[in-house]
């Protein structure tokens, strides 16, 4: 008798690429209970989404703080930090993730800063703190005071 993986075949896999990245393939068994396998089916697509979302979030702060630190330099880092901000943003929206929408428009907000877009950045930063006060998420709780001290330095910088 072959050993049983729950509903997935033995050939089933995890097979990595010299790109830092992986692909999971599942085959499953068609002689367990079909109950086993539709429980199965619906975990791995909730694992595969949040490794998806896991890795989009990495990649886009990774991304979005070295544009960042190199905005001093170049205004179109600036820009860059901005968008990788944006897109982060739609992920927290996709997932649900409140906090994460809250420091994503931080993130914003510090770009326009860093663009000199100081009137933009203060209008977005009004509808983030409106935001937070009716998800009644507090910036020290959610671990983002340092993010907003960043922007009053930033705010201190401008002319």
């Amino acid at each position: 008798m072959q050993p049983r993986f729950g509903c997935w075949r033995k050939d089933s896999a995890a097979i990595f690429n010299n790109k830092g990245s992986f692909q999971l393939k599942l085959y499953f068994s068609k002689s367990l209970w079909y109950g086993d396998c539709v429980w199965s089916k619906m975990l791995t697509t909730l694992l595969a989404k949040s490794m998806k979302i896991d890795f989009m979030m990495n990649w886009f702060s990774t991304m979005g703080g070295g544009h960042s630190q190199l905005a001093a330099k170049n205004k179109s880092n600036a820009v860059q930090a901005g968008l990788y901000a944006l897109k982060m943003m739609k992920v927290c929206h996709d997932v649900g993730d409140r906090v994460g929408i809250i420091r994503c428009g931080l993130y914003v907000v510090i770009s326009l800063f860093l663009q000199g877009r100081a009137d933009e950045g203060e209008l977005i930063l009004s509808f983030v703190d409106t935001f937070a006060k009716y998800n009644r998420i507090d910036y020290q709780s959610a671990n983002l005071q340092h993010v907003y001290l960043v922007i009053d330095r930033k705010r201190k910088e401008l002319p």
